[in-house]
């Protein structure tokens, strides 16, 4: 049998337990919701910045695909006649291969992968 003061304690563990819970679930939730999102398959908003940000520092202008700001949707569309997308298998473009390979140290994480994907099936449009 508790003790009076046992089963307070008990009391305010399962209480500070349940609000836990709860708020561990809402934070959850809302990541969730916020990865959503934050990874979207907009071109200027979202597409390009992959790019720069991962690419443009071994593809400047002067090193093709240039992947600098403005540069990175003509390089993706028409570099070599546009072999580095592939709209009619978008999950076989070749830009996703070298993106994820290990090509460089600043491979693109699942969830830019999964936007750029996104972006390609989607006709890999400069605006929606």
């Amino acid at each position: 049998m508790l003790s009076k003061q046992q089963n307070k304690t008990l009391t305010n563990m399962k209480k500070f337990l349940s609000i836990f819970t709860l708020a561990l679930l809402t934070f959850s939730f809302q990541s969730c919701e916020k990865y959503e999102i934050t990874i979207g398959d907009d071109f200027m908003d979202d597409i390009q910045p992959i790019f720069v940000d991962k690419c443009s520092s071994c593809h400047p202008s002067l090193l093709p695909p240039d992947f600098t700001e403005g540069a990175v949707f003509n390089s993706l569309t028409q570099y070599n006649g546009g072999a580095l997308i592939d709209k009619q298998t978008p999950e076989d473009s070749y830009i996703l291969v070298k993106a994820t390979d290990g090509h460089s140290s600043n491979d693109v994480s699942n969830g830019q992968k999964e936007a750029i994907l996104s972006w390609i099936a989607n006709g890999a449009n400069k605006s929606n």
